[in-house]
């Protein structure tokens, strides 16, 4: 059983597809390589933290084809109430789980991490450096479409 991070799948969404320059023909083909790599990481004992915007249409549609239990927190383009914002301990890693990147958070001076998604694999090079060396984008775009654990997006260093 491990915890896995991701945020900004879109499903069903296929303006994103050139919006954000992801790398599939039609809306079909985005959709049909992210379950595959979801599920080819996840399984259905895992844990996914998902930070906001799942879906387009069809959430519950989408939910069923997914391994794991999916713990979702609100994003902008999501249709009802959900999770907002959570600290999480995840082994080792203390962690700050929101949609949107936030420049302090709790634990920030303890080492604490921050996941964040809403960005799109856009640099934020105008934060502080301080907070680029413990905040991570956990969108699709950054984790090559597929949940990855504490660790991968730590160790990866996405930014």
């Amino acid at each position: 059983m491990a915890d896995f991070y991701i945020a900004d799948a879109h499903f069903d969404h296929e303006k994103i597809i050139k919006l954000c320059k992801r790398p599939f023909t039609d809306v079909n083909d985005m959709n049909e390589t992210m379950v595959r790599r979801w599920n080819s990481a996840v399984s259905q004992k895992d844990t996914v933290h998902f930070l906001g915007d799942f879906a387009w249409n069809r959430h519950d549609y989408w939910r069923q084809q997914l391994n794991g239990r999916i713990i979702f927190y609100q994003g902008n383009h999501d249709p009802k109430a959900m999770r907002n914002y959570a600290e999480y301990e995840d082994g080792p890693f203390k962690l700050v789980l929101f949609h949107y990147p936030i420049v302090s958070w709790n634990g920030f001076y303890k080492g604490w991490y921050h996941f964040y998604g809403h960005v799109h694999n856009q640099p934020l090079d105008y934060m502080p450096l301080d907070w680029r060396a413990r905040a991570f984008d956990v969108g699709v775009e950054a984790l090559d479409y597929m949940p990855r654990t504490a660790e991968e997006i730590i160790m990866k260093g996405n930014r």
